[in-house]
């Protein structure tokens, strides 16, 4: 075998690696994406819940103010 023979075979061979290697990479950025995506998700799942019992606990509290300043009959 030449020496250009065994260069290419070399080189087809770490060709080869380097593209497992992007395909690898890739995957994991995608995984840590969808990790990151759930992660704001359920954040913002967190944040509405929080707001909706705020909401709810001032409509509460409005309610007892009416009810002690309603004229009496």
């Amino acid at each position: 075998m030449t020496e250009f023979e065994t260069a290419t075979i070399a080189f087809r061979h770490a060709s080869l690696w380097a593209m497992y290697a992007q395909a690898g990479i890739a995957g994991v950025v995608g995984l840590i994406q969808c990790a990151l995506i759930a992660w704001g998700l359920k954040l913002m799942r967190q944040g509405a819940r929080h707001r909706d019992q705020q909401h709810e606990e001032n409509m509460l509290a409005l309610k007892a103010l009416i009810e002690r300043t309603a004229p009496q009959n």
